[in-house]
């Protein structure tokens, strides 16, 4: 999702989730959305039922 539509669905401004969306990325040391899912796993912060979850 684009920060516009996770907004939207949040019902959150588009700024709010830009600057959370920064945030993170710094919290995690990731470079992109991708790496944060990647170091997410690896501190095992995101699960293997998380995701089955968001694929369905």
């Amino acid at each position: 999702m684009t920060a516009a539509q996770m907004a939207t669905a949040l019902k959150r401004e588009v700024g709010v989730v830009r600057r959370d969306g920064r945030e993170l990325l710094a919290n995690l040391q990731a470079r992109n959305r991708a790496h944060a899912i990647t170091r997410a796993w690896q501190y095992q912060i995101l699960t293997a039922d998380q995701v089955i979850a968001w694929l369905r």
